[in-house]
């Protein structure tokens, strides 16, 4: 009988009577975020690529070069706390923790394009992913609200300086605009027609979008054609086409005489 009975207690001790033992789930949410490095390409043309670099030591800087922008304008911007909560929450949204160790690709696709996600977290982890025409779970969703969120700290300006004055040229968001400070820094000398313009017929052609604005306002920057860039000292009715570059505020206005213009982005 005890010989039973030490069996039956030692069966009760390797099973622990019944009780499963406790499983400990890990905290896949991201709570502290100190580097962030993503990009995608968009084509496999020069500078067919979007990316978004956030590095967070005393302040939080974002590097962003968007699409269709060449590597040397791109632009860097102090990012406050809040700014850096609504990136987690994006994150925890669509599990980016998860994504850690994704690395595929479609060898099958020629011309296709690529991403890169390199994140460090709290406790200094780092979570990896990247991929050739493969992505992972919420990759489009992901993408999507990082571009909306994080492409308006990028400033479609330049500095532009006019016999010695500095003026901000304030940039129109649209391919030709894109185009055109890809040719930055630029210094031209522009002549007079019409006693209200400067002109100046470029050596690179600029994609276009021409529209016929009716009237032209004083400070006004337009592209004629696709390599005439004209710059409108005084405001008038006009039947000419043209697309749309920018616009300087206060303008001065100008005799007959060249001027020399600098165009930077710094």
């Amino acid at each position: 009988m005890k010989k039973y009975l030490v069996l039956v207690l030692a069966i009760l001790f390797i099973v622990g009577c019944g009780k499963k033992e406790k499983v400990i789930k890990h905290n896949k949410k991201i709570t502290e975020l100190t580097r962030l490095d993503f990009g995608y390409s968009t084509s496999t043309a020069m500078n067919g690529n979007v990316s978004y670099n956030i590095n967070c030591n005393d302040k939080c800087i974002l590097t962003i070069k968007p699409n269709n922008i060449s590597e040397e304008n791109k632009q860097e911007v102090e990012l406050d706390k809040k700014t850096i909560s609504k990136i987690i929450d994006i994150l925890n949204k669509y599990d980016v923790f998860n994504w850690d160790g994704f690395k595929k690709s479609d060898l099958d696709v020629l011309d296709g394009n690529s991403f890169h996600m390199y994140l460090t977290i709290q406790n200094k982890k780092n979570i990896s992913a990247s991929g050739y025409m493969m992505y992972p779970k919420n990759y489009g969703e992901v993408k999507n609200e990082l571009n909306n969120l994080l492409g308006g700290y990028y400033k479609m300006s330049a500095k532009i300086k006019i016999n010695n004055k500095k003026y901000v040229l304030s940039l129109e968001n649209n391919t030709t605009t894109k185009s055109f400070i890809n040719l930055l820094p630029a210094e031209y000398t522009m002549q007079d027609l019409n006693n209200n313009e400067k002109y100046i017929y470029l050596n690179n052609t600029l994609p276009i979008d021409p529209i016929s604005p009716k009237h032209i306002n004083k400070g006004d920057v337009m592209l004629y054609s696709n390599n005439c860039i004209v710059l409108f000292y005084k405001s008038f009715d006009t039947s000419y086409s043209y697309t749309k570059i920018g616009h300087i505020d206060n303008l001065d206005e100008f005799d007959n005489k060249d001027i020399v213009v600098k165009i930077y982005n710094d």
